[in-house]
C-alpha cells in the first residue's frame, strides 16, 4: 500500500468512517464471477497446487480482479511450499491422515491445555556476523580518490548450525553446534536432554 492510500484511509478514519468494505457503485458489473467459473477454478487449483495466478487467468480467460474475488470466495490462500513436507512416502502420508482425527478429538476434549503440550523443533543456519547489504556498504567517493580494494566475503565461514525448539508461548531452547560439527545421534540426544531439563 502506498503512502497516499494510507493517508486517504487515515482521513476516512478520522472522520469517523470505520467501514472497510467498498461501497456499491454504478458501472459495468463483473460477469466473470460465476458458479461455473468458480467450479473450474477449484478444479484447476486441486489439479495443480503450484499453478500461478497468471496461468489461472489464462485458463479461465478472466481478469485478475475477478480471479481474486473468486479465490477469496473459495477461501484459498498461497503458502510457501518450502514449509510443506514433500519428501514423505505414501505410508507417512497415510499415517498422518490416521493420526489427525485423534489429535482433533483430543483438542476438543482438553481445549487449549492440549496446545500447551506441543513442542516443535527445527534446524537453521546462523551467521556469526550480520551480513551487510550493498546499500549499507555504499559510501561517497570523489572522482580523484583512489579505489579501495574489495574483499570477497564468504558467508559460509561464519555459519553455525542452530537447533531451535519452541511452543505456543515462544522459544524454549536454542542449541548451537560447534563449527564443523554435524547432527549425529549422540549430539541430538544431548540436545533433547537439554530440552527435557
Amino acid at each position: 500500500m502506498d503512502v497516499s492510500t494510507v493517508g486517504w484511509w487515515m482521513v476516512c478514519f478520522s472522520r469517523g468512517n470505520s467501514n472497510v468494505k467498498d461501497k456499491p457503485r454504478s458501472g459495468r458489473p463483473c460477469t466473470a464471477v460465476t458458479p461455473r467459473n468458480e467450479e473450474r477454478l477449484d478444479q484447476l487449483i486441486c489439479a495443480n497446487w503450484q499453478i500461478t495466478i497468471r496461468e489461472l487467468c489464462t485458463a479461465l480467460n478472466i481478469g485478475f480482479s475477478a480471479l481474486e474475488t473468486m479465490v477469496a470466495t473459495l477461501e484459498y490462500r498461497k503458502v510457501c511450499t518450502r514449509w510443506v513436507p514433500q519428501m514423505l512416502t505414501q505410508e507417512h502420508k497415510e499415517h498422518r491422515v490416521q493420526v489427525f482425527p485423534d489429535l482433533l478429538n483430543q483438542y476438543e476434549v482438553e481445549g487449549d491445555s492440549f496446545l500447551e503440550c506441543i513442542i516443535t523443533g527445527d534446524e537453521t543456519w546462523c551467521h556469526h556476523y550480520k551480513p551487510e547489504s550493498k546499500q549499507q556498504s555504499m559510501e561517497w567517493q570523489h572522482v580523484n580518490s583512489s579505489w579501495k580494494k574489495k574483499f570477497k566475503m564468504l558467508p559460509s565461514v561464519g555459519k553455525v548450525m542452530c537447533i531451535v525448539f519452541w511452543d505456543r508461548k515462544g522459544v524454549i531452547l536454542l542449541d548451537f553446534l560447534e563449527p564443523g560439527q554435524t547432527i549425529i545421534s549422540d549430539r541430538y540426544i544431548a540436545t533433547l536432554t537439554k530440552l527435557k531439563a
